[in-house]
């Protein structure tokens, strides 16, 4: 799994992950994250599942600022 060591400040790794800064992440943009840090496309296409559905409190397909409330529970797994 991915630690926390590895990806930092959810903070920062929202804005990372934010390229248009609309303050929204799409799971394809998650998913291109997790494959840049080692995670092969079945695998990173799971995990980025997970995430959005530990993290997408109103399950609208799009991480939102107001979403990372729970950023440090999933990024500490």
């Amino acid at each position: 799994m991915i630690y926390k060591k590895h990806l930092g400040d959810p903070a920062q790794l929202f804005q990372l992950l934010d390229k248009n800064n609309d303050g929204r992440i799409t799971k394809e943009d998650l998913q291109l994250l997790l494959e840049r840090f080692g995670v092969p496309g079945a695998a990173s296409n799971s995990v980025s599942k997970y995430i959005f559905q530990q993290l997408d409190a109103n399950h609208n397909g799009i991480i939102e600022t107001s979403d990372l409330a729970n950023a440090d529970i999933v990024i500490s797994l």
